[in-house]
């Protein structure tokens, strides 16, 4: 997939950039040399983030469905979409949202925010997966972690330690901070 660079991206780019640094929270959106997101971003592989939670790309995700009982697939329609074999013992949930898409984030995201709290609280395992497993399903997992942990920042920085190929779409930054950047942090060590 290529991609064109021009003036006006850069500038948007720029921007962008600009509005995740002018949060009040520090967030690491930076890639460190050799566990940054690979030059395949569909080979991430699949990531344990918490016990139980799973986040990964659709590459990947058949790796895992041997081992949990319910996969939420974030992967918007595209002709493109791997196909992937799913067993019998799994509850496939699909709930496609395009990456970035703004104005269905919150819909989708709460109905599989309930699904994979559901699941985990009922001690079973959940996959969330999208194309790449670097931007919806790491939202999402960001979303879950936050509210449980009741610590946006200490959400982030645990899944950004756990996956270091995430990185949130920028459309998706509203969505962030009204959803989880707001959660109040109840800890204070």
């Amino acid at each position: 997939m290529e991609y064109a660079f021009n003036k006006q991206s850069m500038m948007e780019y720029a921007l962008n950039k600009q509005r995740w640094m002018n949060m009040n929270i520090q967030l690491d959106f930076t890639f460190e040399s050799g566990k940054g997101q690979p030059k395949d971003s569909f080979a991430a592989g699949i990531t344990e983030i918490v016990e139980g939670l799973f986040v990964g790309g659709e590459e990947d995700v058949s790796d895992v469905l041997p081992f949990v009982q319910v996969w939420i697939d974030l992967r918007d329609e595209n002709p493109w979409n791997r196909i992937v074999e799913i067993p019998s013992h799994v509850v496939y949930m699909r709930i496609p949202i395009a990456d970035g898409d703004i104005h269905r984030a919150y819909p989708v995201f709460r109905y599989a925010k309930h699904i994979a709290e559901h699941t985990l609280q009922q001690g079973e395992k959940v996959v969330i997966s999208c194309h790449a497993g670097v931007s919806r399903s790491a939202v999402l997992a960001w979303w879950i972690l936050a509210d449980m942990w009741k610590d946006p920042q200490k959400a982030w920085s645990h899944i950004k330690q756990k996956r270091p190929c995430v990185e949130p779409d920028d459309r998706f930054l509203p969505f962030i901070k009204e959803h989880i950047l707001s959660i109040a942090c109840c800890s204070h060590d």
